[in-house]
């Protein structure tokens, strides 16, 4: 019988994670139309410049669209997409990605919450990240997360919720900072143990999902009782305190010590 961690199996429990089959990673970037540089959309839109790199970071797996160590050597173009309100991508640009991991790719500027892939030889995704919007004008440049196995989990959460609210709910700035709060160093590496040792990329990515749209909701909550724009909190607000209250059991259990059972 597998070992699994008894981290992973009180996650599980607090956030009510059905069992789940396979593993997610194994998707193909969406198609960003003929030519393989901008789409047709973008081709006749104001364009400004994105750059980033992928890395070898995290313990993940390349396998499970996770990055990890093989990253940089299995990683050849960058994918960018927007996410379709059904929680589906549209391709925007694909580019290469260099012999060091890095790549530069024009998209318009009045893209908004964005998915990032690295796509090996076959069009697999082997890592991801978010990247919330394109530079405002042209001629600017926006910088993307570096793709590792904590910015695939990330952007794998986003796109979870996004399938799950299929429209119903905006995917937000204060989402993605709550995502990007709840899914730090120390719970990447419980997650990641957790998928090591048998448990399914699905259901890891959606229990943390829950987790991260739950504490987001609670966010807005409170802004609204105390009558504050939340246009006009400031990014660093969102990873203050009060907004840790929904999700302080998961933060607990990726700080416990690995306790092995069968």
């Amino acid at each position: 019988m597998k070992k699994i961690s008894a981290k992973w199996s009180m996650l599980a429990l607090v956030l009510g994670t059905a069992v789940a089959t396979g593993c997610s990673s194994g998707t193909s970037a969406p198609d960003p139309g003929s030519g393989g540089s901008e789409s047709a959309a973008s081709q006749n839109a104001a364009l400004s410049m994105v750059t980033g790199h992928v890395t070898n970071d995290g313990a993940g797996s390349t396998d499970w669209g996770l990055g990890g160590a093989k990253t940089i050597d299995v990683a050849r173009t960058i994918n960018i997409s927007t996410i379709n309100p059904d929680g589906t991508l549209k391709g925007l640009v694909q580019g290469a990605i260099d012999g060091l991991g890095g790549y530069s790719v024009k998209v318009p500027t009045d893209a908004k919450m964005m998915i990032v892939q690295a796509l090996d030889a076959s069009g697999k995704v082997v890592g991801s990240a978010i990247l919330e919007a394109a530079a405002s004008a042209v001629g600017q440049a926006a910088l993307a997360a570096p793709i590792n196995t904590q910015s695939s989990l990330q952007a794998q959460a986003l796109l979870d919720i996004a399938g799950t609210l299929k429209g119903s709910a905006s995917l937000s700035a204060n989402l993605v900072a709550q995502i990007r709060a709840r899914i730090d160093a120390h719970l990447t590496a419980a997650l990641t143990a957790a998928v090591t040792a048998g448990a399914s990329v699905n259901a890891v990515v959606h229990a943390v999902a829950n987790a991260a749209f739950v504490s987001s909701q609670a966010q807005l909550v409170t802004f609204k009782k105390g009558n504050v724009d939340i246009d006009s909190v400031p990014p660093a607000m969102y990873r203050s305190p009060s907004s840790r209250i929904m999700c302080r059991a998961a933060e607990e259990i990726a700080s416990m010590p690995e306790t092995q059972f069968a």
